[in-house]
């Protein structure tokens, strides 16, 4: 734990070990634990270098295919420029059939780019948001944001409570052994959201409590939202975070009327979800969501304990070496990727572990 510390400080949640088991096992049936994870060593077996991996499956022209979310590379700053971080990447491109990073600077991205990953021309994540209260312009200016350029770009939602649909059900436990899944979505490549996945990232998860909300059609699930509510540190208000969107279109409609109830109802001052792909750019707008792009995601905070002003890390690369001409030919209107997917949205500090 102690190489963890020496990376991201003495509050870092890697240091717990209940964090570390879950967070680096596979939801698929192997179950395995950090399989994918490398490291470097000393001769006297001390670590000094850590590249992450997350085992997913994906959905590739129909196809599962087993899929690698590298995460958290740190070279401890005394070991870097002797070719330890780039050793480590090309044994990763070289094991498995398809592996994707997502979030990081700049600078990384176009190293990435160079290693030969789709970094899809520079191009980062969209982020959606709908503001529900005028309260959030005060966030904006909080972190150093150009609030009277918010006001432009973000108008005020109206206030408006949506019908209650019948066919919305909560995922938990019990209802998600109880339905069939049957998602029709219309995308080259993505992750696979099956149940076992559903269950490990959102229904038992043992440090967040995602509100996970599905459309039921003919006794199946048909389509999902799953979303959290975070406190904006310092403040008290909080922000309702939507994680992921999935199933067929013509449903998700009703779950964002759904969701946008919920964020009201619970005192948000906004509902945002950032995303690479344009599966449902109609749908989010034709429900008052406002996309923003480039700098602009940065207006409001990305991170929320404690707020801060970040730039926009939402880079996403892919390689392959299987599938690499096809790799290198996708773009935003045929790859589809939310925060659930590397787990971008995961606790941060030991504070943030429920007790």
């Amino acid at each position: 734990m102690g190489f963890f510390v020496d990376c991201y400080g003495a509050e870092t949640v890697f240091q717990n070990e209940k964090f570390l088991k879950w967070y680096f096992t596979s939801p698929n049936e192997n179950n395995s634990i950090m399989d994918k994870c490398i490291i470097s060593i000393t001769n006297d077996n001390q670590i000094i270098s850590f590249y992450g991996g997350l085992e997913r499956l994906s959905l590739y022209n129909d196809n599962s295919i087993p899929f690698v979310w590298g995460v958290n590379a740190y070279t401890l700053p005394e070991w870097r420029g002797k070719g330890l971080n780039g050793g480590i990447v090309r044994k990763l491109m070289a094991s498995n059939e398809i592996n994707g990073v997502m979030g990081m600077n700049f600078k990384t991205a176009k190293y990435y780019e160079k290693l030969g990953y789709n970094m899809f021309n520079l191009k980062t994540l969209d982020r959606y948001v709908l503001l529900l209260n005028n309260e959030s312009f005060s966030i904006i200016k909080s972190i150093g944001q150009d609030d009277k350029l918010a006001r432009d770009l973000l108008p005020l939602f109206v206030n408006k409570i949506f019908k209650y649909d019948k066919n919305i059900i909560r995922l938990n436990e019990y209802s998600i052994e109880k339905y069939l899944f049957n998602f029709e979505v219309d995308v080259l490549l993505t992750n696979k959201r099956n149940k076992n996945f559903i269950k490990y990232r959102f229904i038992n998860n043992p440090f967040v409590d995602y509100r996970t909300y599905a459309y039921l059609y003919n006794n199946e699930i048909v389509g999902y939202v799953s979303s959290k509510i975070e406190i904006l540190h310092p403040y008290k208000f909080s922000a309702y975070r939507i994680i992921d969107i999935y199933g067929n279109e013509k449903y998700i409609d009703s779950l964002l009327k759904y969701i946008i109830n919920d964020a009201l109802q619970n005192d948000s001052l906004y509902i945002d979800f950032s995303v690479f792909g344009n599966l449902y750019n109609n749908t989010l707008t034709e429900n008052g969501f406002i996309g923003l792009q480039n700098d602009y995601v940065s207006l409001l905070p990305q991170l929320t304990s404690p707020i801060e002003n970040r730039s926009n890390h939402g880079f996403l690369g892919l390689q392959s070496i299987d599938y690499n001409k096809d790799i290198m030919k996708l773009d935003n209107n045929n790859v589809y990727f939310t925060r659930v997917d590397s787990d971008s949205d995961r606790l941060n500090r030991l504070s943030q572990i429920p007790h």
